[in-house]
């Protein structure tokens, strides 16, 4: 039996020579890793929008400025049309997956209507 190791919920920083633009200078969280590929999210990389343009887009209204006006990180350079958000294990939302114990992904639209 050939042992096996993951990469889910570690830290990918790149090295300080690595030129590709899509990862110059990036940290990737590990979301999920196995034989059959990976998915990562950059997580030190703003992207053009703020959250209120976000919501706005989807309808969904707030009245917190500062958090309309928070930061949405870019993500990573594949599939920029998918919006993801990290959260702690806290509340349990319809399209949720579990990092670790303590770190959720989550993609659906009910998340984003509680933080507004």
């Amino acid at each position: 039996m050939i042992a096996t190791s993951t990469l889910t919920g570690h830290l990918l920083i790149a090295m300080p020579g690595l030129r590709d633009p899509d990862f110059e200078h990036t940290v990737t969280l590990i979301c999920q890793h196995s034989e059959d590929g990976a998915l990562g999210l950059v997580v030190n990389r703003p992207s053009d929008y703020h959250l209120q343009d976000l919501l706005q887009q989807m309808d969904i209204s707030t009245d917190d400025d500062p958090l309309a006006q928070q930061a949405v990180l870019a993500g990573g350079p594949l599939q920029r049309e998918r919006g993801f958000v990290l959260h702690n294990q806290d509340g349990r939302w319809t399209s949720s997956y579990a990092i670790d114990e303590q770190l959720m992904l989550t993609t659906s639209r009910d998340i984003l209507e509680a933080i507004a």
